[in-house]
């Protein structure tokens, strides 16, 4: 017994195409199960699915943009990640405005900070997102907007604020000029010569 088994696995090697040929022919069936399951599971899935029914568009308000003279009293920061209670909280865009840059104001240098003023108090949180002079729209988030680099002239704030617990959102746009870095002039010495 012993003595044909050896035979046998030493005529292994000769018989290994007929082997590797038997062990293909036999994955067909599993493959072609799985490939069925795979397409009863996408049909069955796909019948399930409930049909998203069309909502109304949220209510877009626009509100006048006011000044404050003490841009501090008033800020409340929303959250990094704010967690919406609706039902602690008055589902609505709370107060909100652009505290600086003032409407018409010049800001000097390359670097403009905008300060935002939302009172959340009873207020579910908001997010914002901004865009200058027509540009495409920023991420929506929660945190201060500082613009570095950027280009002189007159230029445009968008802002759109967005409650996180309606989807409610209020627009509020700003003017003002960038004029840009201040170099100072070199005066001349009475040693220098201009030949």
């Amino acid at each position: 017994m012993i003595a044909k088994l050896k035979n046998l696995y030493r005529g292994l090697p000769e018989r290994k195409p007929y082997l590797e040929f038997i062990t293909a022919f036999l994955t067909i069936p599993v493959l072609l199960t799985v490939f069925i399951a795979n397409v009863r599971s996408l049909r069955t899935t796909s019948a399930d699915m409930p049909v998203p029914s069309p909502t109304a568009a949220p209510e877009i308000t626009v509100l006048p943009v006011q000044i404050k003279s003490q841009p501090d009293s008033g800020w409340s920061p929303v959250a990094a990640n704010p967690t919406v209670k609706t039902e602690e909280c008055i589902r609505e865009v709370g107060p909100v405005e652009i505290v600086s840059p003032a409407e018409g104001e010049t800001v000097e240098g390359d670097r403009v900070d905008i300060d935002i003023s939302y009172s959340q108090g009873d207020y579910c949180s908001a997010v914002w997102s901004y865009r200058i002079s027509g540009s495409s729209w920023s991420e929506y988030g929660d945190k201060s907007i500082s613009l570095l680099g950027i280009s002189t002239g007159p230029k445009t704030l968008d802002l759109r604020i967005k409650s996180l617990a309606s989807g409610n959102i209020v627009y509020l746009t700003r003017n003002f000029t960038v004029a840009g870095s201040v170099t100072p002039t070199p005066e001349g010495s009475p040693s220098a010569s201009l030949r």
